[in-house]
């Protein structure tokens, strides 16, 4: 390699090509003549300064860019399918087109056929002896560099042959298995996912209760599973049609709209605790008349228009039930939570770049509804339903949504543009302020996430120390604050958290992350994105601008919950969005924003949620942020603290449920960590109520409360064996100090 050695005296300059015998004798001359001598290394030779995707990510979309940034422009046609070899993990060359961008010195690889899934593959960019691609000074690449990954695979088999909750899913809805996602999010983590050839008779003899996602059209599915409601199961239908009607006491009454709204029952079971109030649905919904059965809820054409059709409804069948959604609730979801799918790619809002408000702006959101998180109440309708169906056949237990009861918490998420002090200042405040012997990981100490750029002053051994202690230094990778390819923001990610997150603030692994100026790329190409970086939350969906939202407190997603993103496939992606809800750029008084939100959640409204912040250390929002949440006992953490437990929580299980009519037994299945997770049990069954709850060989205390309109018993809970007993009387048993 060719070296240009420069040695600076501070009276001249000295330059050497590849002769290091001469160092020594101008560092003496320096030094003889008083002067001071410093020593520089330029590298002539062309470098890989970063690869796409990242070395050892796993579950990459096969979209993701397949690309590597020289540090020099290079030769042209240096960059070739020889010097960039596309191969399966085992060596076997994958054919593929390779191009060269000289204006950003970019080399892109371009399969010539789709990646496999699941399969494990190897970027090598010059690896083979005389394939290194060469500069424009004529220079071979100074080093060979590979990145190994493997594609996601296709959606895992349900886990549980003995779930007593089958989700049906098929070809006909491609958010079918988001379902999977709304009740994992909901705490009701019993249940498989099943294609609807695979709901055989055995199958179903086991099961409680189907949640059909679409209509399928296998022979006489329809006539086994009205037997099966006849003799006792419970049938939730997601649009059903044709000869699926007359099971659910329902008939067509015209064509289809195309988004609208509901309302939910305030006489109804399973919805009169949510908020009383149309809320919005996006995608198609179904005209029916209601011939037998009750509406749960009504559909409104417009937020003040209502028509003579049921949005929800559920019907008595023998000795089950049948419950029927005239809309696709995981299309409403997913909708609400990532913005209009037709507005891809637009600049909406003027004022570039496009960022994911631009997906919202300025209708999809009916902003005279922000206040409320509609994604969130269709996703507690669902869960309402499904508990109030299997109350009398199997009382089914659910998973709080935050460790120890908590109704809310903060993310605390500052982006650091270089202040002098906003991250170590920070930091070191809310260390001060915690207990002395309180435990990080359990959210008993306030932390947070600091996203600094390459001129943080903030020093290694600082960012390490504070690591050590549970907070969260990570990188705010910068694209220029303007709309960039796929490729440069996955190069970019790939630059700035190795070589200078990794080598100058010592951060391994970064997980997290929020984007500078929060650009965005599609629906989820962001996010795919991000995940072949290893990052698995996401925090750019951020409650902006001023001029639209028009200082109202809320959310712009539907939900305070994160959740993963899906494509527009239907695909559940590997990344959980986490909205950024709480922002002192967007033109809402800093104290009521905040406050609005966090009441509101540990209110009467019931709006559970973790809220995303953003602050820069430029004026007092971190400040009020700290005040208004320790005030009301609310957790401050970091986003990486919220990764582990939404890991930790959605892996949890409710397995091999029995019932007799009183006793419940069941197991949990929840990896060992810090946090203190609570489970929830309907507090009736028929006329039966709880009145004692054991794990192990210990009784444990239960706390009584009214969610969203149901009672239940709330508990702390590990892995083991539980049993729940149902009768008449009631326990005496004294609560622990933290359910007083």
């Amino acid at each position: 390699m060719t070296i240009v050695e420069i040695w600076l005296c501070t009276g001249g300059v000295s330059m050497l090509s590849g002769k290091y015998a001469y160092s020594a004798l101008i560092a003496i001359s320096c030094l003889l003549t008083g002067f001071s001598a410093y020593h520089l290394k330029l590298y002539l030779s062309p470098t890989v300064v970063a690869l796409s995707p990242a070395d050892g990510t796993e579950e990459i979309d096969p979209s993701v860019p397949i690309a590597v940034a020289f540090s020099r422009a290079m030769a042209p046609g240096s960059v070739n399918g020889t010097t960039l070899v596309l191969e399966e993990r085992e060596g076997r060359p994958v054919p593929a087109r390779v191009a060269y961008d000289a204006e950003h010195r970019i080399g892109l690889v371009t399969p010539a056929a789709p990646l496999r899934p699941g399969t494990a593959y190897a970027l090598r960019v010059g690896a083979e002896a005389g394939a290194r691609p060469a500069g424009a000074l004529g220079l071979a690449l100074r080093a060979p560099a590979t990145t190994r990954f493997t594609t996601a695979g296709a959606a895992p088999p349900g886990e549980d042959s003995g779930a007593p909750v089958l989700v049906v899913v098929g070809p006909q809805n491609p958010f079918g298995r988001y379902y999977a996602e709304i009740l994992r999010a909901e705490g009701l983590n019993l249940f498989t996912v099943v294609e609807a050839a695979a709901l055989t008779p055995e199958r179903l003899a086991s099961a409680r209760l189907v949640l059909l996602t679409a209509a399928p059209a296998e022979p006489g599915l329809a006539d086994r599973l009205a037997a099966w409601v006849q003799a006792g199961g419970n049938l939730v239908a997601v649009r059903p049609a044709g000869a699926w009607l007359p099971l659910f006491g329902l008939a067509e009454a015209g064509a289809p709209l195309e988004g609208g709204y509901l309302r939910p029952d305030a006489q109804a079971a399973a919805s009169r605790g949510l908020v009383q109030d149309t809320i919005q649905v996006h995608g198609p919904i179904s005209r029916f008349a209601l011939e037998d059965g009750d509406a749960v809820a009504h559909l409104f054409e417009t937020a003040e228009r209502p028509l003579p059709h049921p949005a929800v409804t559920l019907r008595k069948v023998g000795q089950g039930q049948a419950a029927a959604l005239a809309y696709d609730l995981a299309t409403t979801v997913v909708r609400s939570r990532q913005g209009n799918p037709a507005w891809v790619g637009q600049e909406r809002d003027g004022r570039p770049p496009r960022r994911a408000n631009d997906l919202f702006y300025p209708d999809h959101l009916d902003l005279a509804k922000v206040g409320v998180p509609q994604a969130d109440e269709h996703q507690r309708l669902l869960a309402n339903l499904i508990v109030v169906m299997s109350e009398a056949r199997l009382p089914l237990p659910r998973l709080w949504y935050l460790p120890d009861g908590r109704r809310a918490a903060l993310i605390m998420a500052g982006d650091d543009h270089a202040t002098p002090r906003g991250t170590l200042d920070a930091f070191a405040r809310l260390a001060a302020g915690s207990p002395s012997d309180c435990r990080p990981d359990a959210w008993e100490c306030d932390r947070a996430t600091s996203y600094v750029t390459s001129g943080t002053p903030l020093p290694r051994a600082e960012a390490e120390r504070y690591a050590e202690m549970g907070f969260e230094p990570a990188m705010h990778v910068d694209t220029g604050c303007k709309d960039s390819d796929p490729a440069m923001v996955s190069l970019a990610l790939s630059e700035q958290t190795d070589r200078i997150g990794r080598a100058r603030f010592g951060i391994a692994g970064q997980a997290t992350h929020r984007l500078h100026c929060i650009a965005w790329n599609g629906w989820a190409e962001t996010a795919k994105i991000q995940r072949a970086h290893g990052i698995r939350l996401n925090l750019d969906y951020y409650y902006w601008s001023g001029e639209w939202i028009g200082q109202r407190p809320g959310f712009m997603t539907g939900s305070g919950l994160p959740m993963r993103f899906a494509d527009l496939d239907g695909r559940v992606l590997d990344i959980y969005q986490a909205a950024t809800h709480l922002v002192n750029e967007n033109g809402i008084d800093h104290r009521h924003g905040i406050t609005a939100m966090l009441d509101k959640a540990l209110g009467p409204e019931q709006f559970f949620g973790v809220f995303g912040t953003h602050y820069d250390y430029t004026d007092g929002y971190f400040d009020t942020l700290v005040s208004l949440a320790k005030a009301r006992n609310v957790a401050l953490i970091s986003a990486a603290q919220m990764l582990r437990w939404l890991d930790r929580r959605d892996e949890a299980r409710f397995e091999h449920l029995s019932w007799d009519g009183h006793t419940l037994a069941f197991r949990v299945r929840l990896a060992e960590g810090p946090e203190q997770a609570v489970a929830m049990l309907p507090l009736w069954s028929t006329s039966h109520r709880l009145s004692g709850i054991s794990c192990g060989e210990h009784r444990v205390p239960h706390e009584v409360t009214t969610i969203k309109g149901l009672d239940y018993a709330l508990f702390d809970v590990e892995a083991g064996s539980c049993r729940a007993v149902y009768d008449e009387r009631t326990s005496s048993m004294p609560l622990p100090a933290r359910l007083q």
